[in-house]
């Protein structure tokens, strides 16, 4: 058995990925976006060059064909 067909069981995420709701996830991603991290992340979309170096993995290129 090769390691793709391994599975390896995580009790703990599991456990926390099942208390998981809509709510409880829209609270925390709004906490990141008001916080410092989504500052950046704002600047981030908005200083974007649309160049097509990393259009692999930008965010904007890969919406905007």
């Amino acid at each position: 058995m090769g390691i793709q067909e391994r599975l390896i069981e995580d009790v703990g995420l599991r456990r926390g990925v099942s208390r998981l709701t809509p709510e409880k996830i829209e609270k925390t991603v709004n906490a990141v976006l008001k916080g410092e991290t989504g500052a950046r992340l704002k600047t981030y979309a908005e200083t974007c060059m649309r160049c097509g170096l990393c259009s692999e993995a930008c965010h904007y290129a890969l919406s905007h064909p």
